[in-house]
């Protein structure tokens, strides 16, 4: 019975140190494998970080070519180069100047300067007087025909005739000077002293080139008509050289006074 017994004891025994040593054995297994498994998570996650890395450089990357299309396509052999430090391309400088590949543009030349004036520019006559009025030019160009028209108060004042200054006769040039009464063809210069308007053109014949220098191109014949006071108003001028363009020139007026008394 005791050798029952002793087996007995020595059986359970056993068993309970197969047993200790199977738990011992599963938790050390366990304790390795969440080690790996941290080990694995330490990985991914620089795995994880690396690709997060690759991503934003791609996006950066992507973004580029989105918004520099064609200096990426310069940079993969289109031919140009980017300009070093500055991070921006050709391309990137034509954008910012609309296209435009000279951003220093040469401006346009001045236009020579022409000088139409009333002489003299203020004077003072008598009620019922006649007096001489000249529409003078001065120029350093040379000016082959001259078209324009005055403005005056017809209240005070009365043309009576208009006659031709010296300054397209240089050189004993023929010239053609035109004054029509209203109502004539569209081309036809008008006196008008009912609205108070004179129209007058003038140009060289058969001369090759234009005149220059300073003289009157009419002579207006005035007659005071009542007392008050009446400016001389130029308009409508044109000027043109002997190929006849009349937007060669920047055009200076000087306007006039007359006072009745």
């Amino acid at each position: 019975m005791d050798k029952k017994i002793l087996s007995l004891v020595i059986l359970i025994t056993m068993v309970v140190i197969l047993t200790l040593g199977l738990i011992s054995w599963q938790i050390g297994f366990a304790v390795k494998e969440n080690a790996g498994d941290e080990k694995d998570t330490k990985g991914n996650l620089r795995l994880i970080s690396q690709t997060n890395n690759l991503d934003n450089e791609n996006v950066a990357t992507a973004g580029k070519i989105i918004l520099n299309p064609i200096d990426e396509s310069i940079n993969n052999g289109g031919g140009g180069s980017r300009r070093s430090g500055g991070g921006s391309s050709s391309s990137d400088e034509s954008t910012n100047t609309g296209g435009n590949t000279n951003p220093n543009p040469t401006p346009e030349p001045e236009k020579p300067s022409v000088e139409i004036f009333i002489s003299p520019a203020a004077s003072n006559h008598a009620k019922g007087n006649e007096f001489i009025i000249e529409v003078n030019i001065s120029t350093l160009e040379k000016i082959y025909a001259v078209e324009f028209s005055l403005n005056f108060n017809p209240k005070i004042l009365e043309i009576i005739e208009v006659g031709e200054g010296g300054f397209l006769k240089q050189d004993d040039a023929s010239t053609s000077l035109k004054i029509c009464e209203q109502g004539f063809k569209e081309l036809c210069p008008i006196i008008n002293n009912t609205s108070g308007l004179v129209k007058v053109s003038n140009t060289r014949l058969g001369a090759t080139t234009g005149v220059s220098g300073q003289g009157s191109l009419v002579e207006i014949k005035f007659k005071a008509k009542n007392s008050g006071s009446s400016d001389l108003i130029l308009d409508e001028i044109k000027i043109a050289d002997t190929s006849l363009e009349i937007d060669k020139f920047n055009i200076e007026k000087n306007n006039g006074e007359v006072i009745i008394v």
